[in-house]
């Protein structure tokens, strides 16, 4: 094995075990090495912006963008697209963090932005015909996933609007399952889709009252599991996969995947910790057999 060859797959192990730092580092190192290769801008900036650092992010999606250069201004498209989505993300957590559904006029904002992201991808889509980049599938799926949630989370006023923002956010879960099987048609081991397959039937299940959640919840455990067949170490999967059981209350089988997890990165640096992991990890009902083994992650945050 050459040692660019060492030095890839040593970048993709820290950004999948969610060594973030380690990621950029070692992402920009390969960039010196080849400054040509989009692939290691893109996923250098994608580092960055797991650390909240947009603003290095969108220089290096800037660059791809304006260099105009096939492959590297796909990357830079689907970089914007991420940028983006991440920023609506957080607009959404302040409101769940504050429990209170989004206004509708901001709603009208979102729909526009929302409109705004998908057409730049449909867009390139319609230049570029298929793209055999299985992140730029994925993600799409994950905007349209994100889109879906911020529908459920809306006021609503009469109950037929209440109907048709279901109905709609349904058709956009569906439509985020496509893109996931998308980008696993171009790599059917590309472990980021699977697990956002799963977290697509997580996030389903929270929208649905307690005792309809079980059946999406099971799927999502699914996706999990099927994720972490692909890559034991994908702290995402580990992670999630012990939120899932502990939402479904087996405790005792959470346990394993949170110690795994915390053994892979003392941080546990994921979607849920990064964003509402206190808010969500209070709200499950963690049994006291769990919680020495989350309590020291979540003080670490």
């Amino acid at each position: 094995m050459s040692e660019d060859t060492k030095l890839v797959a040593q970048a993709f192990k820290f950004f999948y075990t969610g060594h973030y730092e380690a990621a950029i580092k070692t992402f920009s190192e390969l960039t010196i090495r080849d400054s040509t290769n989009a692939d290691w801008k893109y996923w250098h900036a994608s580092a960055l912006l797991a650390t909240n650092k947009f603003d290095e992010a969108k220089r290096i999606v800037s660059d791809l963008i304006d260099a105009q250069d096939g492959q590297g201004l796909v990357h830079g498209i689907i970089g914007s697209a991420r940028i983006s989505r991440l920023e609506l993300q957080l607009a959404l957590e302040v409101y769940l963090k504050n429990k209170k559904p989004i206004p509708l006029d901001q709603l009208s904002e979102l729909r526009k932005e929302f409109s705004d992201i998908k057409e730049s991808i449909d867009t390139t889509l319609d230049k570029k015909g298929k793209i055999c980049i299985p992140d730029f599938y994925n993600e799409y799926g994950m905007i349209l996933g994100l889109e879906a949630c911020i529908e459920l989370y809306a006021e609503t006023t009469p109950a037929i609007e209440n109907l048709s923002i279901e109905r709609k956010s349904e058709k956009l879960f569906g439509q985020a399952v496509e893109k996931y099987h998308n980008a696993l048609q171009i790599d059917s081991a590309y472990v980021p889709a699977i697990h956002n397959q799963g977290m697509l039937y997580f996030d389903w299940a929270l929208q649905l009252p307690e005792n309809e959640r079980k059946e999406k919840l099971e799927k999502a455990l699914l996706f999990f599991e099927e994720s972490l067949s692909k890559n034991k170490d994908y702290v995402e999967s580990l992670f999630d996969k012990g939120i899932i059981l502990c939402h479904l209350r087996r405790y005792t089988e959470s346990k394993e995947p949170f110690i795994r997890a915390a053994s892979l990165n003392k941080k546990c640096v994921t979607r849920y910790v990064r964003g509402l992991g206190k808010t969500v990890l209070k709200t499950i009902g963690i049994d006291n057999e769990v919680k020495p083994i989350i309590a020291p992650i979540i003080t670490k945050i």
